[in-house]
């Protein structure tokens, strides 16, 4: 949670689009299945 708000900010700092990486989304979802 606070890595994602980090990541915002630089994004704002830097003015680069903070969009979601679609890759690291997918494999946080595939993650999650495991125990």
């Amino acid at each position: 949670f606070l890595g994602d708000w980090i990541s915002y900010y630089l994004a704002m700092l830097y003015q680069v689009n903070p969009t979601p990486v679609k890759v690291i989304d997918y494999l946080k979802e595939r993650l999650s299945n495991y125990p």
